[in-house]
């Protein structure tokens, strides 16, 4: 998609390799949160990248000849977990709610918690 245009057009300006390089963006964004998600590849995502959760934010916003005639926004965020042993530990993606402490924070706690002893 990127190169077609610049074989039929060679003297493609600035706007166009701006916007190339913003399309390149978005479907490496895409299909990192697409690979996120497939289940095939939680171990390689959690054990060999140490990347538990992603979360995306998408506007959207429909348009007609007058106006704009809806206004959505969408947050997710989706953590890998891992089940428990009667699920032989298989990872699993979970949906976290939005006020759901960060990895980072949750990381701390038990950190702290082992400290102790408790």
């Amino acid at each position: 998609m990127i190169t077609l245009h610049r074989e039929q057009f060679p003297s493609a300006n600035e706007r166009w390799n701006k916007n190339d390089l913003e399309y390149l963006f978005h479907k490496t964004h895409q299909l990192l949160y697409e690979d996120f998600k497939n289940l095939a590849l939680h171990k390689y995502f959690l054990e060999y990248r140490g990347i538990i959760e992603i979360e995306a934010s998408n506007t959207y916003i429909v348009k007609s000849n007058d106006k704009v005639e809806l206004h959505l926004e969408n947050n997710e965020r989706f953590r890998i977990g891992q089940m428990g042993e009667d699920y032989h530990n298989q990872y699993t993606l979970v949906k976290v709610f939005p006020d759901t402490e960060e990895p980072w924070e949750i990381s701390k706690k038990n950190h702290s918690i082992n400290e102790r002893g408790l």
